[in-house]
């Protein structure tokens, strides 16, 4: 559980960096997937640590309850297709990996699954048993959706005791008033709450993305929400 929120903390924090600087938070290396470079700056010479994903991941193992016989340190790294994974595989050249059978963890995910069936499978050739030898494809784009005019903020409580969690929801609508499906939303929280203070979704069909906020002391605690 520990390392699923994590993974998705990294996730939204990636997500955020590509919307601001239009490229993922990776180390050089021309491989199939690349370190997460924590020390790696925006356009506004914003860090990726701290500045979009709180706190800083650890790299031990036995903190996430992992098997230690399978690798003490956990490696983060992320696709040229931007998804975030961790593995107990040491990348194997120029900061990256190439073998698709590596074991990785994904958010969501109790148990790892191969690096292979994250890969699109456009990008392996029959047979080859190994990744494309063009591994360095576009990074994604920032989903396609109507102009968000307006963002509508709604708090499943106003307040909390320490620990319990308040569930804000952004509608984001067009100028018309329609619901905007498919639209980056950025949250901030600001104030003593735990996870990270910067967050990012995408709206569903009726408009909406929902964020879990959890106090960490008694104090007023500030959700924003914005589109790139």
């Amino acid at each position: 559980m520990a390392l699923s929120q994590t993974l998705r903390e990294l996730q939204a924090g990636c997500d955020w960096f590509f919307a601001v600087s239009g490229r993922m938070p990776v180390l050089s290396g021309i491989v199939a997937a690349r370190l997460l470079d924590f020390e790696a700056r925006d356009h506004q010479g914003n860090r990726f640590v701290p500045a979009y994903v709180r706190p800083a991941p650890s790299q031990e193992a036995g903190w996430y309850g992992l098997d230690k016989s399978a690798g003490v340190r956990v490696f983060f790294g992320v696709t040229p297709w931007g998804k975030v994974f961790a593995t107990q595989q040491p990348p194997d050249e120029q900061a990256g990996w190439t073998e698709i059978r590596a074991p990785v963890y994904i958010a969501g995910s109790a148990t790892s699954v191969t690096y292979a069936s994250i890969v699109p499978p456009a990008t392996v050739p029959p047979g080859s048993g190994a990744p494309s030898p063009e591994p360095e494809l576009p990074l994604p784009e920032p989903p396609a959706g109507g102009v968000v005019a307006t963002l509508e903020l709604e708090a499943s409580r106003r307040t909390a005791r320490t620990g319990e969690n308040i569930e804000v929801t952004a509608t984001a609508l067009s100028t018309g008033g329609r619901p905007v499906a498919g639209a980056t939303v950025l949250f901030e929280v600001v104030g003593s709450a735990t996870g990270t203070y910067h967050l990012t979704g995408l709206t569903g069909d009726e408009g909406r993305v929902t964020v879990a906020v959890t106090t960490a002391e008694p104090e007023i605690v500030i959700v924003r929400a914005s589109t790139p």
